[in-house]
């Protein structure tokens, strides 16, 4: 976006009201001269707070390298070809935008100087001198001079060119030759002084030489030197004549009116020391007499006197956007013609004025002014004058300047915000605050007066961003309108608010009860009454806590009540209004009623039943209601025990206790009833950890525990998920872990119990190795194998003989060389604290071949079925390993008699 495009978006952000944050931006160099085509470093910086500001520049020009740091950015342009460029530096600070503009001028040095070339001239005719100076810009800041040895001839300025392009200046210039003229040389000088901010480009043509003819034979040249000259106010100088008469005896001198010194002569010329100068301006003249011919050469000396005084009026505090003048006095200055005065604001040209057309020789007094409209950042900008007496190229450059001036601006672009309220009691302060925004440069700078009805008040004031708040109490010991004042001042600006108060006069209403403490079912009377208002109007109200009782205007309101328990304690308000404009100032008074009465004990305050917890500090919740307080005691077994007493909870705390409640009008009594609950606690004597049972009679797991609420107790056999509920007929199979836990809302225990389930013995297994037909001298054993729980007892009952053994723990009958005391029938008997079984087996003990040879065949058949019955029963049986359920197999058709007693079965065996 070009700089014409976003000129108006900056200029709106930038209007008073944009943002509260003002800040300056500046822009450096802001004034800038620049070769054609050439390059630049521009520095923007601004006095943003604002770590988060950010800017850039905008131009149309092409931007190359550029750097930042805090508060300052700087960018480079190069290949400048615009002629006149206003490149804007922003920044954006809390979102208010400000910007600066710097001014470039592009120059193009005066390179080509041509003076054109003269011609053979003849003596006292006019011609014209033609310089020209080629493509040069700008214009306004050319200088053009014609100059004739040592001397200047013509010089022409263009302040008045308003092109900013280059440009072909021709300047014309007549002469009238004399003889003195002959062979003098002739040059044309162009300077373009870019001064302050640039440099003073100069330039000449080549020398051009003049000839003049017409003359007589004895004509001569007479030149004085310097031609043209520049003394300060009573000087001296030395002036040198000469000339190129060929006659050795040509004499002459300086005639002038000024006083004359040392002098010195030579061939063809002498020079003359004039002193004291003070003459403004003085033309000396030089003369020589050759042959009879006089020839002069006239010299041309200025006085000057420096500008030694250069005076800026002092600047006034201003006001923002006002206009003010500067004024520069520049004093006792000679010649004006050649001075020029700027006025300047930091490195900037405010203003540059010239005095060429003044025509006065002598001394004078110079006054420049220029009206300025201060803006915000003006302000702390120093501004001073300048001054230059120009006596080029005969003389020096002569400058002074004036001491900097600082220039203070200031604005208060906002009203006064005069705050307090419009009602204020009599006798009573109320807060004033007088705030003003957007004071500039500083909020210190505000100066606060604050009045009230004409007097004034003693003031605080504090600062926040760019708001000043000055802060007072208002007061009057009288009611009526009163007048409250603001006025701010900072610098010359000064605003002004104002506001009417009304003071009002407003008494406390008065409540009054004739019987503030009453007994119950008395007449009381509660009156309420105001003081009269300024201004007057006051109504007025009697209520209580829930509702408005009696209301009316002044004097007075009354009620009449009879007091009940319930009046004990109620809050009686009287209520004072009184209506000022849309605000409604109310009072009030307040004062109890008290109603005397006898104790009640109920429910609500002394509850019949109340429940602790072992082990928890408690106390007896008993209250009274009765008025005065009445005094609660109550006692269980003789013993006094106060309701407020803490005391950790026992089982012992259980029981009926008496309360009584008694003060100055009565008494009254009940009875209380504490329940005590602690948590479960079982231990060996109700829940065993070893418990023994018989299988196949009825037993239940018989665990129990203490604590109120009574605990529910379930036990759970490891490994299983059911209870074991209620009473059952137990087996072997109900061995095992259980855990037992008692559970109230209070906590829970756990116990551990073991049940071991026993039963009575039975005889497994009685087996003959290697079979129960044994020949005469053979060994055999008989093996009995038995179950039951405790562990059964072996006996044996066997046919007597001396080789007959038993191990050791007697399950087992060993023989050894069997003969016929050993045959028989050998009996196992097993036995447990629950009962007996028995088992038995008949040996036969062999003599013949024969029948050993028949038994063998015989024994062999047996051994085969017995073996196929062995291996069946021990498959079926005997083999297995388990629970077996023997006393339901003694009860049942399947047992066989073996012993004559009945005491012996034989038991088909079945696994349960």
């Amino acid at each position: 976006m070009r700089l014409r495009q976003l000129g108006p978006l900056l200029l709106l952000l930038a209007l008073p009201g944009a943002a509260e944050q003002s800040f300056n931006v500046s822009v450096w160099p802001e004034d800038s001269v620049v070769e054609h085509g050439g390059s630049i470093w521009l520095n923007c910086s601004h006095t943003c707070r604002d770590p988060g500001a950010r800017g850039g520049l905008e131009t149309s020009l092409t931007k190359a390298k550029n750097k930042s740091g805090p508060r300052w950015m700087a960018q480079e342009l190069v290949g400048i070809r615009e002629w006149l460029s206003a490149p804007q530096c922003y920044f954006n600070c809390y979102g208010n935008v400000t910007c600066a503009v710097a001014h470039i001028t592009t120059y193009r040095p005066p390179e080509r100087v041509v003076l054109e070339p003269l011609p053979e001239m003849e003596l006292g005719q006019a011609y014209n001198l033609t310089c020209r100076v080629l493509n040069v810009a700008p214009v306004k800041h050319l200088t053009v001079t014609l100059r004739q040895g040592g001397r200047t001839l013509h010089t022409e300025t263009f302040q008045n060119r308003t092109g900013t392009g280059p440009d072909n200046v021709t300047v014309t210039h007549e002469i009238i030759p004399q003889r003195r003229d002959h062979g003098q040389e002739f040059a044309c000088h162009a300077a373009l002084d870019l001064r302050p901010h640039g440099q003073l480009l100069q330039n000449s043509s080549p020398a051009v030489e003049l000839r003049v003819f017409g003359a007589a034979e004895q004509s001569f040249n007479v030149s004085v030197w310097p031609e043209d000259s520049v003394v300060e106010h009573g000087g001296s100088i030395w002036l040198n004549c000469s000339h190129t008469c060929r006659d050795p005896g040509a004499r002459g001198g300086l005639e002038t009116s000024l006083t004359k010194a040392k002098n010195k002569s030579g061939p063809r010329w002498m020079a003359q020391e004039l002193v004291g100068i003070r003459e403004w301006l003085s033309a000396p003249q030089c003369y020589f007499n050759c042959y009879g011919n006089v020839t002069c050469a006239v010299a041309h000396i200025t006085t000057y006197r420096p500008p030694e005084r250069v005076v800026l009026e002092p600047l006034p505090e201003m006001e923002l956007g006002q206009a003010y003048n500067l004024t520069c006095r520049v004093l006792n200055v000679a010649p004006v013609k050649h001075l020029t005065v700027t006025l300047r604001q930091g490195g900037r040209t405010l203003h540059t004025e010239t005095f060429q057309n003044r025509t006065g020789t002598g001394p004078d007094n110079v006054t420049v002014t220029h009206e300025i409209i201060p803006q915000r950042r003006d302000h702390g900008q120093e501004f001073a004058c300048h001054a230059a007496l120009d006596l080029r190229p005969h003389g020096q450059l002569l400058q002074n300047s004036s001491p900097a001036v600082e220039l203070r601006v200031f604005d208060l672009p906002e009203e006064p915000q005069l705050q307090t309220s419009l009602y204020i009691e009599v006798g009573t302060r109320a807060p004033a605050r007088c705030a003003v925004a957007r004071v500039f440069p500083a909020v210190g700078e505000a100066r606060f007066t604050l009045s009230f009805g004409g007097e004034s008040l003693e003031i605080t004031v504090t600062t926040s961003g760019d708001t000043a708040t000055a802060l007072g109490e208002v007061w009057s010991p009288s009611p009526g309108q009163h007048q409250l004042s603001c006025t701010v001042t900072v610098g010359p600006v000064s605003r002004s608010a104002g506001r009417s108060v009304l003071v009002y006069s407003f008494p406390q209403p008065v409540l009054e009860i004739d019987q503030p403490q009453a007994l119950v079912n008395r007449n009381v009377s509660v009156t309420c009454s105001a003081p009269a208002s300024q201004p007057p109007g006051t109504t007025l109200q009697l209520r209580d806590s829930e509702q408005t009782l009696v209301s009316g205007r002044q004097p007075h309101l009354q009620l009449t009540l009879t007091t009940r328990k319930g009046d004990n304690g109620r809050q009686f308000t009287c209520e004072g209004n009184l209506t000022l404009g849309s605000r409604s100032l109310v009072k009030n008074t307040s004062a109890q009623l008290i109603v005397l009465y006898q104790p009640t004990l109920d429910e609500s305050g002394c509850p019949s039943h109340q429940t602790w917890l072992e082990g928890t500090p408690q106390q007896l919740a008993c209250e009274a209601d009765g008025n005065p307080t009445p005094e609660v005691s109550c006692s269980k077994d003789s013993q006094v025990h106060g309701p407020g007493a803490v005391q950790n909870v026992t089982r012992g705390h259980a029981g009926v206790y008496r309360c009584s409640a008694a003060n100055a009008h009565g008494t009254a009594g009940r009875n209380v009833t504490i329940h005590v609950e602690y948590k479960p606690t079982m231990d060996e004597s109700s829940c065993p950890s070893t418990q023994v049972w018989l299988e196949g009679t009825l037993h239940t797991l018989a665990c129990e525990a203490d604590g109120i609420p009574v605990p529910r107790v379930p036990c759970t056999k490891e490994g299983a998920a059911d209870e074991f509920g209620g009473e059952r007929n137990v087996s072997r199979n109900d061995s095992g872990t259980y855990h037992c836990t008692a559970t109230n809302r209070l906590g829970s225990m756990k116990r551990r119990v073991t049940v071991r389930v026993e039963y009575r013995p039975i005889v497994l297994l009685l087996a003959v190795s290697p079979s129960d037909t044994v020949p005469r001298g053979a060994n055999f054993n008989v093996s009995c194998r038995a179950e039951g729980s405790p562990a059964p007892a072996y006996r044996w009952t066997v046919p007597p003989a001396p080789n007959v053994h038993t191990s050791a723990d007697n399950s087992t009958v060993s023989v050894a060389g069997a003969d016929r005391h050993n045959r028989g029938v050998y009996v196992c008997r097993v036995s447990n604290a629950h009962g007996q079984h028995l088992g038995q087996v008949r040996i036969q003990v062999t003599d013949h071949r024969l029948i050993i040879a028949a038994l063998i065949a015989g024994a062999a058949v047996l051994l085969l079925g017995g073996t196929a019955g062995l291996i069946y029963y021990l498959k079926s049986t005997a083999c297995k390993k388990g629970e077996y359920n023997v006393q339901d197999a003694e009860s049942s058709a399947k047992a066989t008699c073996l012993g004559r007693d009945g005491a012996v079965y034989g038991i088909q065996l079945t696994q349960t």
